[in-house]
């Protein structure tokens, strides 16, 4: 069989399509994980304490005297090797500040004497710790812990994606909905991916949620029965989204209102009449049951406070400084690195803003209007609800919300776009242009201009040189032109095997 052919049999079985992806995503969050120095992502020491603590069996923490003032406010106090400890306050050498790179920092201390260690993350819901948790047990030290607790991190988000392309490829012109999940694909997503962080496998199964919600409404208004498949996966994204975070449950609902809106009262009827429907509407309603009980029992609520807290602003002023930070939750819902220390090129986020936007202009201009007038709703709600979220909770906790806590919604954005052009019209119109390999090259191009840059930050600072490569100060375990060199070619070839889905699909139907 010609190499072409075989390439394109194996595009065309769901089997192979599914573990193929999975093993492309993983290998481009894997990639993420060895590139980014130890504990140098957002709050990655508090949350692999709380998931090094739930692994010895202290699934929240203690409080101690100082607990109740607003400094300490929740924090937790867990008992691990003295590593662990030293390393939540080392790390600070570089973590936050950009015009330093990563050398400073190692972790040291004992890995057999304990003491008391505090974390950030001691109330958070512990489904995602006791997993990462329990592989952590693997490794001989705190170093090795870390890493395998990213390794399987980046394995839970390649699952969920590999679910989201088997769900998109079964739309009517899955070349075009794909190449929405390379937009969705975000350098913030995929750099988390490979982190310690349980925003990972929410923002990963939001987008699974995304996905096999839309091919179901698709399918569903095209006439046939739900597919007991897609349901289960759907399911399992739901299920995941809902146990990853506190806030969750809300983008799982408003994901549910935006498709329930989409669908329309007959299908949603036709829907519920099927078995495997209403069993996973139950198991998905046991993990929201479960969720509220954590939150109700271990006041799963109680955040940190922030230095950063408006006691002597107005109702308006708060107003006035939230709306004005939406542009910034938008540039770091692209790719705000780091501690968000680590900004990307600007050309990076020219690149990335002028594909979404001109995918958005195409849906708007060509695209069915229910499905654009859905579109719109949800960047309406992607703006809205960090605004009254913060303003509601910036005067007990300051002005704390980050671009990628929205991200579990947002991807949504651009796969409601992509189905907006799944008509018949809109199809001929895109699909015999230029647009989606010339989109597909631009998301490219921006995804290794990030990778490139965030190596470049760590290893010799944001004012360091440009060309890095040959004398940084800091080196990750793979040497830097290795892992610049395997990421591009890892990401090309993800998004050309994703690309390559119409044409698998009519080799099948030839054959």
């Amino acid at each position: 069989m010609p190499i072409a052919a075989r390439f394109f049999a194996l595009r065309s079985s769901p089997r192979a399509c599914y573990w193929i992806t999975f093993a492309l995503v993983a290998a481009l969050t894997g990639l993420w994980a060895v590139a980014t120095p130890l504990f140098a992502n957002a709050d990655e020491p508090a949350h692999a304490t709380h998931a090094a603590a739930i692994a010895r069996g202290q699934l929240t923490g203690d409080k101690t005297s100082d607990s109740g003032s607003e400094a300490r406010k929740g924090f937790l106090f867990v008992d691990l090797p003295e590593a662990y400890a030293r390393s939540t306050v080392d790390v600070g050498c570089f973590a936050t500040r950009g015009n330093r790179d990563a050398s400073c920092f190692r972790i040291t201390g004992s890995e057999t004497r304990t003491e008391s260690v505090s974390t950030e993350a001691g109330h958070h819901p512990p489904a995602y710790y006791a997993v990462v948790g329990a592989v952590s047990r693997l490794g001989p030290t705190a170093t090795g812990a870390v890493y395998l607790m990213r390794l399987a991190t980046a394995l839970i988000t390649a699952l969920l994606v590999a679910i989201a392309v088997s769900a998109l490829s079964r739309a009517p012109a899955p070349r075009l909905a794909l190449v929405g999940l390379v937009v969705a694909l975000t350098p913030m997503v995929l750099a988390f991916g490979g982190a310690v962080n349980p925003s990972a496998p929410e923002i990963a199964a939001g987008i699974a949620a995304w996905a096999c919600g839309l091919v179901l409404v698709s399918e569903l208004r095209g006439g046939s029965a739900p597919d007991p498949g897609l349901v289960t996966q759907l399911g399992i994204a739901g299920s995941v989204l809902v146990l990853a975070r506190q806030n969750s449950m809300l983008w799982l609902a408003l994901i549910a209102l935006v498709l329930a809106g989409l669908m329309g009262r007959d299908a949603l009827r036709h829907l519920f009449r099927s078995t495997v429907v209403r069993v996973w509407a139950g198991i998905v309603a046991a993990c929201v049951g479960a969720q509220l009980a954590w939150i109700l029992v271990a006041k799963g609520l109680e955040l940190s406070v922030l230095p950063n807290r408006p006691t002597r602003l107005s109702n308006g002023e708060i107003l006035l400084r939230v709306v004005g930070r939406s542009s910034t939750l938008f540039v770091e819902m692209l790719g705000h690195l780091g501690w968000l220390d680590t900004k990307l090129l600007g050309l990076t986020y020219l690149l990335l803003t002028a594909g979404l936007g001109a995918l958005l202009l195409v849906a708007i201009a060509f695209g069915v209007p229910r499905y654009v007038v859905a579109m719109l709703v949800a960047i309406g709600i992607t703006v809205v609800v960090p605004i009254v979220l913060e303003v509601w909770q910036a005067r007990s906790y300051g002005f704390y919300w980050q671009g990628r806590y929205t991200l579990p919604f947002a991807v949504g954005v651009p796969l409601l776009a992509v189905f907006a052009l799944q008509s018949d019209p809109a199809r001929r119109v895109v699909l015999h242009s230029r647009f989606v390999p010339a989109l597909a090259g631009v998301v490219v191009v921006a995804q290794v201009l990030a990778f490139y840059q965030a190596m470049r930050r760590w290893s010799v600072g944001a004012p360091g040189p440009v060309n890095y490569l040959l004398h940084p100060n800091w080196t990750p375990p793979v040497p830097a032109v290795l892992l610049l060199v395997g990421y591009s070619a890892t990401l090309i070839a993800f998004v050309a095997w994703l690309l390559a889905a119409d044409r698998s699909a009519a080799a099948a139907i030839e054959h």
